[in-house]
């Protein structure tokens, strides 16, 4: 196994700790297209789905590529509600150059309704934004 492949599964495993220390009572998390973790160098991207209270899924993706001897993650996180509907979602994708810690940024639902925020980029603030979400927003 070489560096890139090592970065990435303690990547993965990272992920899903964090996760789990986040959500200890989750009621099911699925990998897709990845049979097995040692496997997912060979993909190098996550996908995986975590179910909620209150029927909420979480969604979790992350491509991963390594680029200058650092793992470079291009990532979407989010947050549905129980009829599948966006509730917030946080991504790097470079499309709001004007937010200060740009590429990093969130959206809220409708987004019609609400401009793109700026967003730090790290997965543990986003967890807790949709713990907060989930737990005093809308329980």
């Amino acid at each position: 196994m070489n560096r890139e492949e090592s970065m990435i599964i303690i990547r993965v495993h990272e992920v899903i700790a964090l996760l789990l220390e986040m959500f200890p009572s989750l009621s099911a998390i699925e990998l897709y297209n990845q049979f097995d973790i040692d496997l997912l160098p060979i993909g190098r991207w996550l996908f995986l789905k975590a179910e909620l209270p209150q029927r909420r899924m979480l969604i979790i993706s992350e491509k991963y590529r390594y680029l200058y001897y650092q793992l470079s993650i291009f990532y979407d996180y989010s947050l549905l509600g129980a009829q599948g509907e966006p509730i917030i979602s946080f991504d790097n994708s470079p499309h709001h150059p004007t937010l200060t810690n740009f590429p990093h940024h969130k959206h809220y639902y409708p987004k019609a309704q609400y401009i793109p925020l700026s967003f730090s980029g790290r997965l543990a603030d986003a967890l807790h934004e949709i713990q907060w979400i989930i737990t005093v927003v809308s329980p």
